[in-house]
């Protein structure tokens, strides 16, 4: 195999988490310019409903939120694991987080609101099973101590789903990812090229 690239995971890392951040915030303006909401600190849902906030939306978080992070929780993960049987669990909700905030970007609160709520709440918590378990099984070095921040909040927002809570919440999970990929450094994503012998 011929290596064809190579990338710095850490940067690949703050690249993708930063435009996830910048589409939520290009939905919230344009949804706040032209009159979209009906408060200064709507729930970000309800900056993707009307276009042309929903095409950036499903654009962006189906990149960002849901591809690009799931390769990051998967670099995270290789990082942090101290055994393949940790590290294959952590890969396995690094999907099912993946998969959530898909459906997040893919299913707006007008098409099923109870859907997309299920989906955004399981995306949540499956990343704060994600933090929990990396506490509990990684060295001393990679634990994160953003991990409790984002668990408390959490929990906050499945007993009050206020919009204040949800950006924090949001604002967490990428601090979080963020933190994790600043212990990286020698870390890159590598694409090989496959060589047939005919």
């Amino acid at each position: 195999m011929t290596e064809l690239l190579r990338i710095n995971a850490k940067y690949f890392i703050y690249i993708n988490t930063t435009l996830g951040i910048i589409t939520i915030l290009i939905c919230y303006i344009i949804a706040q310019f032209l009159n979209h909401v009906n408060s200064i600190l709507p729930m970000i849902s309800d900056c993707f409903v009307y276009e042309p906030e929903n095409y950036i939306s499903r654009f962006g978080v189906i990149s960002f939120i849901n591809f690009g992070n799931l390769v990051s929780n998967v670099l995270i993960a290789n990082f942090v694991s101290t055994n393949d049987f940790i590290n294959k669990i952590l890969i396995c909700i690094s999907f099912i987080n993946s998969f959530c905030f898909g459906c997040v970007g893919a299913i707006s609160e007008i098409d099923n609101i109870y859907v997309h709520n299920v989906f955004a709440l399981g995306g949540y918590i499956s990343y704060a099973v994600y933090l929990s378990i990396i506490w509990f099984t990684s060295l001393e070095s990679n634990r994160n101590i953003m991990t409790f921040p984002y668990i408390i909040v959490l929990l906050l927002k499945i007993f009050n789903a206020k919009p204040l809570i949800e950006w924090s919440l949001t604002l967490l999970y990428s601090f979080n990812i963020y933190k994790f990929s600043s212990l990286m450094t020698t870390e890159y994503i590598v694409i090989n090229t496959l060589e047939s012998n005919i």
